[in-house]
């Protein structure tokens, strides 16, 4: 999948800028881990390319609380599967989305960083998104594959490019790693084979993200 940098942005976002600001300078007051970073934004999407832009993460986060503004962000969601079994994380009452859930993956939006010389790198993102969530160094990692894409077609509009991320630790030194790293995104995590997730999703499909669920049904 290649990932293009553009000049052209949302025209229209100019007319929303005082309110948006107004909702973003009340709830940042509110939480202080809301983060306004530049994040890419999608003009154009087919099955071997994507060409977009930065904008503020403002932007994205109003969009998700009031609706849509014609903002489609684009996000790197990776499934992590240590040498004993994937890694599921529950989320934080902190975060701003899916509060309390499990979750199978490892996610979150692609940041300017992550782009050298007019093209955009996910692997850059997926490393320092499971550094940071979860304290495991890209040493570690032993392979880093795409499966797909998944777009949420409700209020957010999130469009998530799909990896499976596969890491060279057992599930012991992992959670070792993980309570050293502690973070605000998450409170605990759980190491479960594959025919283990699948019940486990099942007898807890309510406290599951709804993206894990897509992700498990449609690649796993």
């Amino acid at each position: 999948m290649l990932i293009k940098v553009s000049d052209h942005s949302i025209d229209n976002l100019n007319i929303f800028e005082s309110f948006i600001s107004d909702i973003w300078n009340y709830d940042i007051v509110n939480n202080k881990y809301l983060y306004d970073g530049e994040i890419f934004c999608i003009n154009k999407l087919d099955v071997n390319e994507i060409i977009g832009y930065f904008a503020s993460y403002r932007y994205t986060y109003v969009q998700s609380k009031i609706g849509y503004l014609g903002i489609r962000t684009l996000a790197v969601v990776a499934a992590v599967k240590c040498l004993d079994g994937f890694i599921l994380v529950k989320r934080s009452q902190q975060v701003t989305q899916d509060k309390g859930l499990w979750e199978l993956s490892i996610s979150g939006g692609i940041e300017k960083f992550s782009s050298v010389d007019g093209l955009v790198d996910p692997e850059i993102q997926i490393k320092k998104e499971i550094f940071e969530e979860l304290g495991i160094d890209s040493k570690n990692i032993s392979s880093i594959c795409y499966l797909g894409y998944l777009e949420d077609s409700s209020i957010s509009h999130v469009v998530d490019l799909v990896y499976q991320v596969d890491i060279n630790l057992k599930a012991n030194d992992i959670k070792k790693i993980y309570d050293i790293s502690k973070n605000n995104e998450s409170t605990k995590i759980l190491v479960c084979q594959i025919h283990n997730l699948k019940q486990f999703f099942a007898k807890k499909s309510h406290n599951i993200s709804p993206a894990s669920i897509r992700i498990l049904n449609l690649f796993y």
